[in-house]
């Protein structure tokens, strides 16, 4: 038998080019579809190697034994094929390793019935005792040329299924898997047929050269495991977004179902046809992607009821980096927006409550505070204010001084004139006071006719010379009630800090001491603690 150089040459040119697919494959073997596409391409390397060793004659151990080798690689790439073209279109695969056990049944009897043909002639009929004749063969021969057929075809309708299906992105890299699929498909069945122009020699493995070339091209140029079909139907067919494909003419290349139902094209195909004639409707969002290449931004459309859309644009460059279209991505946003208008409306109430409430609280501590009557501070805050006062006299060394003022023969007053006129006659002291006080001054109705005054930066001189001068202005004041001019007179006692005491209570006692001995004198004057007019 005489040696084929060029048939053999042919052949480790395939095998070198799938086992270099099947490399790359392994390299990337995160990306879907990879390990398929690597045992595929080994097995086609194999297919090819053997086939190789078979023309060049090399030593076998038996009769047609290079080409008995060649089946591990025949039997293995259909199923390895189909199952790469399951993962490659997106169909789900339940039970991978099931699928996987049931696609060897097949290879593996027909490994067996191969190597054991001599025993019982099934697998060539006996018929492979020329060279010529190799591609004859009995029962389970035909079977496994129909099965991997039956395989083969299954795989090339799915991806000629996605090929249609497809869209602008995925064309090219389903091209090249679909051309290069159907090569070896269409040269096995010449090999098989009487149009085989070189008898005895099967032209798969040849054709399996050029299936290599392609999808090393595909690997190379085109991202064939980078970007798969089923990601595009999955992120974009089935997405809630709107995307919308134009080319560098404003046209419309590619749509999902959700943009196509937001722009109301459903019922006829918007691809080839102008943006800004799909766009009209919608001015302000035709305004943004006219003369925009990215942007994102959210813009009110004109409609009735008006929408928010939330809008991306996006360019597309080619390898090159030139300028080859652009990708908008918008949502319909107009449901949130008015969760959004409602929530701070909401909010806006919430705040206005809180205003409220806190001024509600401000009045209920102030009316804690203040005396009902007089509208004057009560006892209650006078101890808050004393503590406070005194402590800063402490810390600055600022002189302080406690009045302690009653009004004379107020039980009589009340007798005489009725409570009505007490009453009348405490509101107007207490105006008196307020209009005669300094801001640092405060003033507290102490109860019943008692108020007191706390003085700060006030020595106790300069306090009973101002309660002299304010007990003349009230012995001078007369109270209009019911056609009479009522007046009465005050005692008022004075304390100061740090000589009469150091708190509080201290210096209150002291005061009212003081102002007692100015009632036990006749009332209508004022007493101090150190002078006693």
């Amino acid at each position: 038998m005489q040696v084929e150089w060029g048939y053999a040459t042919a052949l480790f040119i395939a095998a070198t080019l799938s086992i270099l697919v099947a490399w790359i494959s392994w390299r990337r073997r995160r990306a879907p579809g990879s390990i398929p596409l690597f045992i595929f391409m080994l097995a086609l390397a194999w297919w090819a190697g053997t086939y190789a060793f078979h023309w060049l004659r090399l030593p076998q151990p038996r009769l047609f034994f290079w080409l008995d080798a060649t089946y591990l690689g025949v039997v293995i790439a259909p199923g390895a094929f189909l199952i790469f073209a399951l993962i490659y279109t997106g169909r789900k695969i339940e039970h991978p390793k099931r699928l996987v056990a049931l696609l060897s049944i097949e290879p593996l009897l027909t490994t067996f019935f191969l190597w054991t043909d001599p025993l019982h002639g099934w697998f060539f009929g006996n018929n492979a005792v020329r060279e010529e004749a190799i591609l004859d063969g009995g029962p389970l021969f035909i079977f496994n040329v129909a099965y991997s057929y039956g395989l083969v075809l299954t795989a090339l309708l799915l991806l000629i299924q996605a090929r249609l299906q497809s869209h602008a992105f995925n064309r090219r890299q389903l091209n090249i898997v679909v051309v290069g699929a159907f090569l070896p498909f269409f040269t096995n069945i010449i090999s098989l047929s009487d149009l085989n122009p070189f008898t005895g020699l099967d032209l798969t493995p040849f054709a399996f050269t050029l299936t290599g070339i392609s999808l090393a091209v595909g690997l190379f140029y085109y991202g064939l495991l980078d970007i798969v079909p089923v990601a595009r139907h999955t992120l974009v067919e089935e997405m809630h977004d709107g995307v919308l494909v134009l080319d560098t003419f404003d046209r419309i290349v590619d749509i999902n179902p959700t943009a196509q139902k937001m722009i109301g094209q459903t019922a006829d195909s918007p691809i080839g046809k102008s943006a800004v004639q799909i766009f009209a409707p919608w001015p302000n969002l035709l305004e943004r992607f006219q003369f925009t290449r990215a942007a994102q931004e959210e813009i009110a459309v004109n409609t009735d009821p008006m929408r928010v859309i939330d809008l991306h644009i996006s360019p597309l460059y080619d390898s090159k980096q030139t300028f080859n279209g652009r990708l908008i991505v918008f949502r319909d946003i107009t449901e949130r927006k008015e969760i959004e208008e409602q929530l701070r409306q909401a909010n806006q109430r919430l705040q206005q409550q809180l205003k409220e409430i806190e001024a509600l609280q401000d009045q209920l501590r102030e009316q804690a505070l203040r005396d009902p009557l007089t509208g004057l501070f009560n006892r209650r805050y006078l101890a808050e204010a004393m503590r406070r006062e005194l402590a800063q006299s402490i810390r600055q060394g600022w002189p302080l001084s406690v009045v302690l003022m009653d009004i004379d023969s107020f039980k009589a007053f009340n007798d005489v004139h009725g409570h009505t006129a007490g009453d009348r006659m405490l509101q107007a002291l207490s105006e008196l006071l307020q209009s005669k006080t300094r801001g640092s001054d405060f003033v507290c109705r102490y109860g019943g006719e008692e108020f007191v005054i706390v003085l700060p930066f006030t020595a106790q001189a300069a306090a009973i010379k101002r309660m002299q001068e304010f007990c003349q202005i009230f012995e001078a004041f007369h109270l209009a009630f019911e056609d009479q001019q009522l007046n009465t007179t005050l005692s008022i006692g004075v304390a100061a800090f740090p000589q009469d005491g150091e708190t509080g209570d201290q210096l209150l006692d002291a005061a009212d001491k003081a102002m007692y001995r100015a009632k036990a004198k006749g009332g209508n004057r004022v007493g101090g603690t150190s002078t006693d007019p």
